[in-house]
């Protein structure tokens, strides 16, 4: 129940930022490709992503608002997930980056939210986190883990 009241206050505060345009946060570059385990345990789960913030303006030498542009695919193979989505908001914090955009899950429109984390080179301890969203913000899907194979990379904008 824990982890199901974190992934929505995550989900509530990425769409918080993103959707108001009040920007807390760094612009970014990430990207990434692998697998972590599926959700359950059981078998693989894929994923890819190329996130680029652009159009960054500044104010005082602080960036204040920015365009997002990427794709996100991710396919959990052990329990026929499959979403692919254009990504429209993103922002680093630490060693990784959120973003996130509009998808279809189960026929439905979805939204989805990552959260990749970049923890050294080549990919040591790399993690990611997926969750899915329904149009009222209702949970339908989440995995988290460590990137058993691939790696993420993380390029703060100056």
């Amino acid at each position: 129940m824990k982890r199901k009241i974190l992934a929505m206050a995550v989900l509530l505060v990425f769409s918080a930022a993103v959707l108001s345009g009040c920007v807390e946060y760094t612009p970014v570059t990430v990207r990434g490709g692998g697998w972590l385990l599926a959700a359950g345990g059981e078998g693989k789960a894929t994923f890819g992503f190329t996130v680029e913030c652009i159009n960054i303006e500044y104010v005082d030498e602080e960036p204040v608002s920015w365009d997002t542009r990427g794709n996100f695919v991710y396919n959990d193979h052990a329990n026929g997930i499959r979403i692919k989505g254009e990504i429209t908001g993103a922002y680093s914090s630490e060693s990784g980056g959120t973003f996130g955009g509009e998808c279809v899950f189960d026929g439905e429109p979805a939204f989805f939210s990552v959260t990749a984390t970049d923890l050294g080179e080549p990919s040591t301890d790399d993690c990611i986190s997926i969750y899915i969203t329904d149009e009222e913000q209702q949970l339908l899907y989440e995995n988290e883990g460590p990137v058993g194979g691939g790696n993420i990379q993380l390029f703060p904008v100056q």
